[in-house]
């Protein structure tokens, strides 16, 4: 638009200067001097139209090539623009998508540290029923160890013991206890199936 109203303000001047020419010319005819020289002016005055007319068409071909530049420059900008807008376009595309999958990480890494807290406090939970449980484990040998303990003893004081030869019973080891004895290791001697019992002594003497 700035080289059109150039071109249009030197045509103009061009058409003025040509105007004050034609004018200065008219007036030279009118006074007496100028009738005198009428004839020599007439010559210089067809050049000058002449050159105007050339300069004037050649604005006019300077003027159709600035409007052609112009027009080249003006799709060339709008080419620029377009591309330019679809660089913007697929950027913000390629943006966006980023966006959305920087969230989905986000989304399922704050799901999968929710879970490790769970777990984590899962774990916690059954370290410390284990704890209590190996407590109780450690509480229930001691006890059966303690009473294993008490057993043996008692078996060994038995086992010591001399009254466990009371065949009868009756608190004192006598000719009697030692009678039953020996019918013991008699019929044990002569009979396929022992007597491992009092109490099966006692039924084999019936």
């Amino acid at each position: 638009m700035n080289i059109k109203r150039s071109v249009s303000v030197i045509l103009a001047a061009f058409c003025l200067t040509a105007g004050a020419n034609i004018f200065t010319a008219n007036a030279a005819t009118v006074s007496p001097e100028g009738i005198a020289a009428s004839e020599n002016v007439g010559a210089s005055k067809d050049d000058q139209i002449r050159d105007l007319k050339a300069q004037l068409a050649d604005m006019e071909n300077r003027y159709y090539s600035l409007q052609n530049e112009m027009a080249d420059m003006e799709a060339n900008y709008q080419h620029r623009l377009r591309m330019m807008e679809e660089d913007l376009m697929a950027a913000e595309n390629k943006y966006s998508a980023a966006r959305a999958e920087a969230d989905e990480m986000e989304t399922n890494l704050n799901k999968h540290i929710k879970s490790l807290q769970e777990e984590n406090t899962s774990l916690k939970t059954n370290n410390s029923k284990l704890s209590n449980d190996n407590s109780t484990l450690k509480n229930t040998v001691a006890e059966y160890k303690a009473q294993a303990e008490k057993i043996t003893d008692k078996y060994n004081a038995y086992v010591n013991d001399i009254l466990r030869l009371d065949v009868n019973s009756d608190g004192t080891l006598d000719a009697a206890d030692a009678s039953a004895i020996l019918s013991i290791y008699a019929y044990n001697s002569t009979n396929k199936t022992p007597i491992t019992t009092i109490s099966d002594y006692y039924i084999k003497r019936k």
